[in-house]
């Protein structure tokens, strides 16, 4: 056997192995989840109703923006942490709320013990503002921590409905690859273009393309390897059968 070969299969290895420690480590409930921005400089639009999605202490924050006043405004937040081994586990997610200029600036923290617990930011806007809000997952660590959270909006709120229009597919990122396959693709960083096409920075090339637009299914063909996968906003794709099971990590 080759060199290469070996050092493929240890790294399909180590690779499998933080994949099974990640599904033996998050217990979350699954829910729809919500587009979420990685980065500060183009956050996500809010919708209306609630908004879910899940903090993860190895992906980073989460960005999003709605339009808010003149008037009251009432955000509700709810977090539920993952559990560890089927045990409670308590972590804090941390919100901050600024306009677009960082003119102002509010900061709350939420602890969950394994139960849902919940906060709410009142206000009262002169104007009409955007509001930019930040959603910090536990400190990154040896152990992967978090939970799902929710947001929802009342008041005197708006929700930019052009944004969806000409926006491009949200598979379209950078990502982190958590499990390679052996002769089919390194562990290194994966490309996902506009176009449908895709590329590995091992050299390989592939297309992806929308299978299930409700459940957010793609079907991934990397060097003529079929791969279905499912994406999740902020994190990246996952098995469809085990969203625990982080195949491609999102990166900023």
């Amino acid at each position: 056997m080759t060199n290469s070969k070996i050092r493929k299969i240890l790294q399909h290895t180590y690779q499998l192995g933080r994949a099974v420690s990640t599904l033996f480590i998050l217990t979350t409930f699954v829910s729809p989840v919500t587009a979420q921005s990685l980065s500060p400089d183009k956050p996500a639009p809010l919708h209306s109703g609630v908004n879910s999605s899940v903090a993860d202490s190895f992906v980073g924050p989460h960005f999003y923006y709605f339009l808010a006043g003149p008037g009251k405004v009432d955000i509700h937040i709810k977090f539920t942490s993952m559990g560890l081994l089927g045990n409670a586990n308590t972590a804090t997610i941390g919100i901050d709320l600024y306009d677009e200029r960082q003119t102002w600036k509010i900061h709350k923290d939420l602890t969950s013990n394994g139960t849902t617990a919940q906060l709410t930011f009142p206000g009262d806007l002169k104007q009409k503002t955007k509001v930019i809000m930040r959603i910090q997952p536990p400190p990154s660590g040896l152990i992967r921590t978090g939970g799902n959270y929710e947001v929802q909006l009342l008041g005197a709120v708006e929700y930019d409905s052009n944004t969806a229009s000409g926006q491009q597919d949200q598979i379209v990122k950078t990502y982190q690859i958590m499990s390679c396959i052996q002769d089919v693709y390194e562990c290194g960083v994966a490309k996902f273009y506009p176009d449908g096409t895709l590329k590995i920075s091992d050299g390989h090339t592939g297309t992806w393309k929308l299978f299930d637009s409700e459940a957010n299914i793609y079907v991934l063909n990397i060097s003529g390897h079929n791969l279905s996968v499912k994406l999740m906003p902020g994190r990246g794709l996952v098995e469809p059968n085990n969203v625990n099971s982080i195949l491609f990590q999102e990166v900023r």
